[in-house]
């Protein structure tokens, strides 16, 4: 049976996060009928970026316990207006079922109600290849080339914010990204390495002008020692469409997608890294599309970032 792109479980009905609440957001009973689904322990506030053309949603989940002395690991999601409630789930089913440590959940979205400010991400998620402005070669209209100021953003207003908020563990911080948000992933590991213990990139468009990322892998290991985790997830049928994905796409588009190399450049990038005795390591998803692998590649990003402290069983 033929399996479409489907975006049901990836939260994109956005559950209710309480805005500006001083403490995180706890179940109430009775719940009066009609009530509005809300994700517990949950809260979110806005920001700005330093130019005021981006408007940023914040959303943070926090275990129901308290912090251990040391705080909490954190993950923070690219995309979070899309992906924010699917991994809030997944990292707490995996501490409940499977015996993983709990965590705090950050997703940087944009502040609409859809789940992909395309605009804003194609800035924030894309390195800089020349001196601006510069444009997307696919999306000529878009601004492009913002990945330096976002990184910024993050290590000098975001990650700052959220330590004033909750006790988290400085050390033990993983990015998520999907697509350009995957992109930014792994340009930031080879960038500003140290930003992040752990990077966790989905789909990444390693071939961004013209393979640029990947030329600048080459360029970083020759000059500096990388530490940190990076994985490198991607869809089996991003690169190699099976016959009804074809049959959707039509033959051109599958052409394009082989040429791109999704598969390839993902795979490739790892054991690249891994040869300079990195912790990198590939992940590739049989039949899942560029869409369809964002939920396993979820799951596989909280088992390959927390530590596992039981075994795995029912509660």
């Amino acid at each position: 049976m033929r399996r479409r792109d489907c975006l049901v479980s990836l939260g994109l009905a956005l559950p209710t996060v309480a805005a500006g609440a001083a403490e995180p957001l706890m179940a109430k009973a009775p719940t009066p009928p009609g009530s509005p689904a809300v994700i517990p322990h949950s809260t979110m506030w806005r920001m700005t970026s330093d130019d005021g053309r981006r408007y940023y949603r914040v959303m943070m989940a926090l275990p129901a316990e308290p912090p251990p002395p040391g705080g909490w690991p954190v993950i923070y999601v690219l995309d979070g207006n899309a992906f924010f409630a699917t991994m809030v789930e997944a990292v707490r089913l995996e501490a409940f079922m499977a015996g993983y440590q709990p965590a705090v959940v950050v997703g940087v979205g944009y502040d609409i109600d859809g789940p992909i400010d395309v605009t804003s991400r194609n800035y924030d998620y894309t390195p800089p290849t020349q001196a601006p402005p510069e444009y997307d070669d696919r999306n000529p209209t878009r601004l492009a080339g913002g990945a330096d100021v976002f990184i910024d953003f993050l290590r000098r207003r975001l990650i700052p914010a959220v330590s004033a908020r909750v006790a988290v563990d400085p050390v033990q911080s993983c990015l998520f990204g999907h697509s350009y948000g995957g992109l930014f992933g792994v340009y930031c590991f080879l960038k500003d390495n140290a930003l992040f213990g752990a990077v966790a990139a989905t789909s990444p468009s390693l071939w961004y002008k013209h393979d640029h990322v990947l030329r600048l892998a080459d360029t970083v290991l020759a000059s500096k020692q990388l530490g940190g985790r990076l994985l490198l997830m991607v869809g089996e049928s991003e690169q190699h469409p099976d016959a009804d994905e074809i049959a959707l796409m039509g033959a051109q588009r599958a052409a394009m997608l082989e040429k791109l190399g999704q598969v390839d450049h993902a795979v490739g990038l790892a054991r690249l890294l891994a040869t300079h005795g990195i912790d990198a390591s590939p992940h590739v998803f049989a039949g899942e599309t560029h869409v369809s692998v964002a939920p396993g590649a979820i799951s596989r990003a909280v088992r390959f970032f927390l530590r596992r402290t039981k075994p795995e069983g029912p509660r």
